[in-house]
């Protein structure tokens, strides 16, 4: 076999000469391409470092998000009345009691209720006030008509509370439904009732803001989770 020094090997290559006389032309070969892997080794170390590091920032950022409002219950009602889960009324004739002004250390303002959609695209009603409230009456929250309520929600009871509530109520759920009727003015009262003598301690009423949302499906029963859960409000809000 022929020995060449690394000079003229080089020139037979391409390779800067670095000057290793009496090395053949396969050892300058495996030389180079050792010296290449390693090189490819830390580019690609670095490429891998680099993934990760993006990966992990997404897990933070995406943990740091406020959770899907579907599926979550709202903080600031679980706040004032100890649950997010009660019992609904359907299609009652019984209409939601008139407003009354607050007593002393007592205040609602119940600032906006409108048609909203979850993130998952269920139909619902999204309700946010101002509330100071003592503890003792019990909470109703009635959807109505000029002529009938169409659901009436209760089961929790104030366990006093001074801040901004917030919380969404499903109109569908399980293939059952509150039909709305297209063109109708709906209401949304808020109303807290002495347990003991069933009186009204505090009611707000508002409109219920934006237009009447089409959707379809049976009555809701008994059991429905149509209206029956106070969910989280939006992110962002």
């Amino acid at each position: 076999m022929r020995l060449v020094s690394l000079a003229d090997a080089n020139q037979e290559i391409g390779a800067p000469g670095i000057g290793f006389p009496g090395m053949t032309i396969s050892v300058v070969c495996r030389v180079w391409a050792r010296r290449c892997t390693l090189r490819w080794m830390r580019v690609l170390a670095v490429r891998s470092l680099v993934a990760v590091l993006v990966v992990s920032v997404g897990l933070v950022m995406g943990a740091c998000e406020k959770p899907d409002a579907s599926h979550t219950t709202s903080p600031s009602a679980r706040l004032l009345l100890g649950l997010t889960t009660g019992r609904v009324l359907y299609h009652i004739p019984e209409l939601p009691p008139e407003p009354v002004v607050p007593p002393a250390g007592w205040a609602y303002e119940l600032g906006n209720a409108r048609y909203e959609k979850l993130e998952n695209g269920t139909h619902a009603i999204l309700v946010v006030g101002q509330v100071t409230a003592k503890i003792g009456p019990d909470v109703e929250i009635w959807l109505a008509d000029k002529d009938e309520t169409v659901a009436k929600w209760f089961g929790g009871s104030s366990h006093g509370y001074d801040g901004v509530i917030c919380w969404q109520q499903k109109l569908e759920a399980g293939g059952q439904a509150l039909v709305l009727k297209p063109g109708v003015q709906y209401t949304l009262t808020v109303a807290f009732r002495d347990p003991g003598d069933g009186g009204i301690v505090l009611a707000r009423r508002v409109d219920v803001r934006g237009n009447v949302p089409s959707i379809s499906g049976a009555e809701p029963e008994e059991d429905s989770e149509v209206f029956r859960d106070l969910l989280g409000c939006p992110r962002g809000m």
